[in-house]
C-alpha cells in the first residue's frame, strides 16, 4: 500500500502489488493472477484497520468480479462505510475490476438460504442457482414430482455445488407443498430465513439482495416482492391480480398488503412453521396468498420492495386456469367467512383498551 485517501464515506487506498505476493505462490504457471478471495480478503482487513469494524463477524453480502487486475499498476480500492455495511470496489485507472459489499455485525443472527419450488421448470434453473450462489447464499431445491429432464438437472446441480440442496417428491403435491418440505429442512439445517423464488425465470435473482437487505432491518417480519412489470405481462394477469388485491383488503380489513400473489419472499422460518402448524394452509397455487394473510392476521409484520417481473416468452405456467380459480375462490371463501370473528374479536380488544 502506498497511499491513504478520505473519501466523503470512507477511505479510498492505493496499491502496488509485489511479484512475491504470497497469494501467488503455486499457482498459475502461465503468469500471477490476482485471486477474487484476495480481493474480498483485502476489503475486509481494510474495513476493519481504516473504518473502525474492530473484530466483529462480517457476512459477505455480494461480490463480482468483472476483469482481471493488471498487476503493473497502482490499483485502488474505494471502501465505502454506511452504518455497518461497507460497499468495495476495486479499481484500475478508474475501471472497475471487482465490487462488492460486507455487513459487520454485532452477534450472528439471521442466517438465510434460498428455497425454489420446482414442477417442469428446468430452462431457467441453472442460471437461477447461479445467480443465488454468487451472492453466497446456501440453496434448496424442491422437485416437486417432476419430469425426468429437470429432476436430472436439479440432480446435476446439486452433484456440483455441496451448498445446493435437492429434495424431492415422488409425485406432484402443489407449490405449497413442496414450500413446506423445504422450509422444514431449513429448519432443521438452523437457518433462520428462507428466500422463496419461483422457478419459472419471471423474477431477477439478482435483486435477492433487496429483499434480504430489508429482511435485516425487521427479522421477524415477511418480507414480500412487489411486481414491477415490463410490457411481456399478459393483460389477463395483470388485471385478473386486482380481484385478489380488493379481496384480501376486504378479508383483512387492511390495505397493508400490498401484493398477496408474488413469488419473491423472504420468510422467517420459526413464524411460518407456526402458521403452517396453527392452520390448514393452501397447498397449491392458493399458497402465497393464503400463507402471507394467515401470517399477517397472527400478528406477523409484512413489509414490501418493489421487484422486477417479467413473463418470459418460452415460460411454463404450472397455472390451470379452472382449477386454480376454483382453488382461489375456495380460498376467499373461507377467509371472508372468519373475517366477522375477527372483527369482533378486534372490536372487543379496542373496547378493552377504554
Amino acid at each position: 500500500m502506498n497511499g491513504v485517501e478520505p473519501l466523503p464515506d470512507g477511505v479510498r487506498l492505493h496499491l502496488d502489488i509485489p511479484p512475491d505476493l504470497i497469494w501467488f505462490r503455486g499457482h498459475f504457471p502461465d503468469g500471477p493472477v490476482l485471486p477474487g478471495v484476495a480481493q474480498v480478503a483485502w476489503a475486509i482487513a481494510f474495513s476493519r484497520k481504516h473504518l473502525d469494524f474492530n473484530h466483529d463477524p462480517v457476512v459477505i453480502e455480494r461480490v463480482k468480479f468483472l476483469e482481471a487486475a493488471p498487476l503493473d499498476k497502482t490499483l485502488q480500492l474505494d471502501l465505502h462505510k454506511a452504518g455497518n455495511r461497507v460497499g468495495w470496489r476495486l479499481l484500475a485507472d478508474e475501471t472497475v475490476l471487482s465490487s462488492g459489499r460486507l455487513t459487520f455485525r454485532t452477534e450472528w443472527s439471521m442466517t438465510p438460504c434460498a428455497l425454489i419450488p420446482i414442477y417442469n421448470h428446468h430452462a431457467a434453473l441453472e442460471r437461477l442457482v447461479g445467480t443465488l450462489r454468487d451472492q453466497f447464499l446456501p440453496v434448496i431445491l424442491v422437485d416437486d414430482g417432476s419430469n425426468a429432464v429437470t429432476a436430472e438437472t436439479i440432480d446435476a446441480l446439486a452433484a456440483a455445488d455441496t451448498q445446493v440442496t435437492a429434495l424431492r417428491h415422488a409425485c406432484n403435491q402443489g407449490k405449497g407443498a413442496a414450500f413446506l418440505t423445504g422450509l422444514k429442512a431449513a429448519a432443521e439445517a438452523g437457518y433462520t430465513h428462507v428466500l422463496q423464488i419461483d422457478a419459472d425465470g419471471q423474477h431477477d435473482a439478482g435483486q435477492a439482495g433487496l429483499l434480504l437487505d430489508l429482511a435485516r432491518t425487521d427479522e421477524q417480519a415477511l418480507v414480500s416482492g412487489t411486481p414491477a412489470y415490463d410490457a411481456s405481462v399478459p393483460a389477463v394477469r395483470y388485471y385478473g391480480r386486482w380481484i385478489t388485491h380488493l379481496l384480501v383488503w376486504l378479508e383483512t380489513w387492511s390495505r397493508e398488503l400490498k401484493d398477496s400473489m408474488c413469488g419473491y419472499r423472504v420468510y422467517p422460518v420459526a413464524a411460518t412453521l407456526a402458521a403452517f402448524a396453527s392452520q390448514p394452509v393452501g397447498r397449491r397455487m392458493d399458497f402465497d396468498t393464503e400463507v402471507m394473510v394467515r401470517l399477517f392476521l397472527s400478528g406477523t409484520r409484512v413489509r414490501f420492495v418493489p421487484v422486477d417481473v417479467r413473463y418470459p416468452a418460452d415460460g411454463l405456467s404450472n397455472f390451470r386456469m379452472l382449477r386454480d380459480n376454483l382453488r382461489m375462490t375456495w380460498l376467499h371463501l373461507r377467509l371472508l367467512a372468519g373475517m366477522p370473528v375477527r372483527l369482533a374479536r378486534r372490536t372487543a380488544k379496542r373496547g378493552s383498551t377504554f
